[in-house]
């Protein structure tokens, strides 16, 4: 599938850049619990700019039509889960 997925649910990291064909998803191989998230995130943001992992952030629901627009024209990194509603 794109980007990989191969299987649901599927967690990948897309770093912050302004060309998606530059672009390549780090996938999220570890607990569910939040301190596994945040420790994931933790390592793929620049320490000099990320202080503290947020236990807050948005969650937003991508598809077809939102999906590049928001992961790859925006200036923030995403952790996105893609999941089969089934």
């Amino acid at each position: 599938g794109r980007y990989g997925v191969n299987a649901y649910p599927m967690l990948k990291w897309f770093p912050a850049s302004s060309n998606k064909d530059d672009v390549t998803p780090v996938d999220y191989a570890s607990g569910r619990e939040t301190k596994n998230f945040v420790k994931f995130v933790d390592k793929q943001l620049n320490p000099e700019k990320y202080t503290q992992a947020g236990l807050d952030g948005d969650v937003v629901v991508l598809g077809d039509d939102s999906f590049d627009s928001n992961v790859f024209n925006g200036k923030e990194s995403w952790l996105v889960e893609f999941y089969a509603p089934w």
